[in-house]
This record gives structure tokens, C-alpha cells and sequence, in this order.
């Protein structure tokens, strides 16, 4: 439970979990105990490994992802990246190494 997050923006909550293992672990729990109305999207992710062809299926699905733009093959590579860099950036402790990964996020 430590790794979900609870934030509150104006009049509604949202409920997120960045680590992946404990995502599948969850979705999995909600299909076993009964899922029913995103059950083809979560069978979909529990049986495959992630990718964008994976997120582009799940996306055709019908649902509220149609109403949000997403990514583009060159987008998802770059938020990669700079989720990467941002890691690195955050475990650092080099003054001038973390300037330079910060530039090099700007620069994404």
C-alpha cells in the first residue's frame, strides 16, 4: 500500500501507483474479485508486455481514453527518456551533474 498515492485536485481525488509489478498485482486482484467493466482493457495488460502497440490496443478499446489525446510513438520514446534522465537526476549528487541533466530534460 505504501507505493499508491492519494492526490487531491479541487473537487475530486485521484488514485496512482507509479510501480508497474504492483499495478499488475492490483489489476489482477480487481479482475479476480469481479471486474466487469474494463475487464477486456485489464486482460488485455495482464497478458502482455508493455509497449505501444499495447497501449494503442488498449486505447482502441471503448472508453473514456478516447476523449484524451495521447502520445505519439516519438512522444512515448521521448517521456522515456526523460523519465530516465529524471531518475538519474534525483539520485545524483553532483552539483554540475545535475545541471547538466536538468538542461538535458529542458532540451527533451
Amino acid at each position: 500500500l505504501d507505493r499508491w498515492k492519494l492526490d487531491n485536485y479541487g473537487p475530486s481525488w485521484v488514485l496512482s501507483c507509479g510501480h508497474r509489478g504492483t499495478c499488475l498485482r492490483t489489476l489482477k486482484q480487481l479482475v479476480n474479485h469481479g471486474l466487469s467493466l474494463k475487464k477486456p482493457q485489464a486482460d488485455l495488460v495482464l497478458d502482455s508486455k508493455p509497449n505501444l502497440a499495447l497501449r494503442e490496443a488498449v486505447s482502441s478499446l471503448s472508453g473514456q481514453q478516447s476523449r484524451f489525446g495521447s502520445l505519439d510513438a516519438e512522444g512515448v520514446l521521448r517521456a522515456q527518456a526523460m523519465q530516465k534522465l529524471q531518475v538519474q537526476l534525483r539520485k545524483s549528487s553532483c552539483l554540475k551533474e545535475a545541471k547538466l541533466l536538468e538542461e538535458e530534460i529542458t532540451n527533451l
